[in-house]
Parts: C-alpha cells; structure tokens; sequence
C-alpha cells in the first residue's frame, strides 16, 4: 500500500493577467508574485474590484509539488493530483481528499467538475467515478463493495442537500451541539450501483448549486460544495472516502453570501494552522 501524504498543487489559469514582466513567475514546482503586482482591493458594490492593482511590498515565493503551466490538459491533471489516491481507495480502501481553493475566476469549478462542450474536459470528479469504478470491475470480489454518494453544499451559513431533489437542494437541519458535520452529511448517501449512476449524481446535484454572475467571473460559486464518493465494504466494516471540495472565494459585498463566505474560509485556516502545529482547533 502506497503512503500517502499531503501534496499541494497550482494551475495557473491560462487568463491570468498577472502574465507580465515582473508580475507572475512561476516554474513546475513554484510561484512568485512580484512587486509590480499584486491581488486588487475591493471597491464599490458586489463584485466590483478596483482596476488598479496594490504591489505588494516584497515579492511572494510559494512552494508547491507541481505547477502546471497554462494550457495543461484535464487529463494530466488528473494523473498528477488523483488518478493513483482513487486506485488506492478501490484497491485498500485509503480515503482521500481533494480541495480547490483560489480567487474567483481562477478555474476551481473548471479543474473539479470540468467543461461542458468537450468530453476531454471533464475534471477531477468525473474522471474519478470512471477511474473508481474500472477498478472495482477488475475486482474478482466486486459484489462485496457498494459505492455512495453524497452532494452537499454549504451555503449562508447552512448546509443544504443537493440530492434532495428540492430546487437549490433541501437544507439540512444541524443541532446546535453538532461537533461533527458528519453527523449530518452522513445521512445523505445516495446508492450508485454503477458508474452512469454516479455521473447522474453528479449532474442532478451541478444543477442545484449557487451561482451569481459577476463582472470577474460570470458563474461564481457561492457555496462550499462537497461531492463524496464512499466506498464500502460492508462484511469487514471498513470503508473509504474520495471527498472532492471546491471552495467559493470571497468577493465584496455587503449581502449575507458575501459575509458568510470570508468567516468559513478563515475557520478552515484555523482548522488546518491547528492541524499543522498539532493542536485542537479552537473550536
């Protein structure tokens, strides 16, 4: 069984405009963000951005364990970040988890889910349950193992059910003492008993998510979506999960999304600060 560790991965999008002199450098395995360039600060209503760019004070060095470069096929991403963590979790039941975070327009939604004109640009998701159930059909023991889904998305401070055939998905009580969101998600498992069944999964849930067009990104996510493939092995007990998270970004405003976003994405950093320096998170 393959060890498996934390990696971390960038795509840069093939639109960035920080592509320019002194702006945005980057190798296959960093970036730097130079002084001429920086993130823009927000300005006016929902959305709007400033057109004039704040340099940082000193360039920004970030360290991953790719990069890939514009112009990458979804294929290679996919052989990069996960084709092997979803033949470890069809082969010895290992979960894994693959998280999308960056600025809105960045291409999170594009990489996770994939396109819609072209077969070639299907994203992490779909190449997974393909990838998941070829593995599970190579198994002469196949009929011992179930599959599952879920599709939730967190949104205004609520979670909502994205399967619960509700238009924008069914939200979903959580007690107030919950200190797990498990205790809650869990209850939403769908049965996929084959791969098509999970692509229409995927593609009941897709059509259930928050999106608002803005002026950077005319389909903006406005919730944290979540889409969980569990792999179960009922006789022995034990089960894998490939959980696959694309986080909105945070954008001005003054209407419940926009505040709501900010306050859980500076939970999960305290979350993962904690997780690295090997504490309790502080809540």
């Amino acid at each position: 069984m393959m060890a498996m560790q934390a990696k971390s991965f960038c795509l840069v999008h093939p639109g960035s405009e920080f592509e320019a002199p002194g702006g945005l450098r980057f190798t296959d395995a960093s970036v730097e963000l130079g002084p001429s360039l920086g993130p823009p600060p927000p300005r006016g209503g929902p959305g709007q951005f400033s057109s004039t760019p704040t340099p940082p004070e000193e360039p920004v060095f970030c360290a991953f364990d790719r990069v890939f470069q514009p112009g990458t096929s979804q294929e290679a991403v996919f052989d990069e970040v996960a084709r092997a963590r979803v033949a470890e979790a069809a082969r010895h039941l290992a979960s894994a988890a693959f998280v999308a975070l960056g600025a809105t327009g960045g291409g999170k939604t594009f990489a996770v889910t994939g396109g819609v004109q072209r077969f070639a640009d299907r994203g992490l998701i779909p190449r997974s349950i393909s990838v998941l159930f070829e593995e599970l059909g190579a198994r002469q023991d196949r009929d011992e193992f179930e599959v599952y889904v879920s599709f939730f998305e967190i949104y205004k401070d609520g979670v909502l059910d994205l399967l619960s055939g509700a238009p924008g998905g069914g939200r979903v009580p959580v007690p107030p003492d919950s200190g797990d969101l498990r205790d809650c998600t869990g209850q939403l498992r769908r049965r996929a008993t084959s791969e098509s069944d999970a692509y229409h999964l995927l593609f009941q849930g897709d059509a259930n998510r928050h999106f608002e067009k803005l002026p950077l990104n005319e389909e903006t996510s406005r919730g944290h979506v979540f889409y969980e493939l569990y792999l179960s092995h009922p006789s022995s007990g034990r089960e894998a999960t490939l959980s696959f998270v694309d986080l909105a970004a945070g954008v001005a405003g003054r209407d419940t999304v926009s505040g709501s976003i900010p306050r859980s994405l500076q939970a999960l950093a305290a979350v993962l600060e904690a997780v690295r320096d090997r504490r309790r998170p502080p809540f």
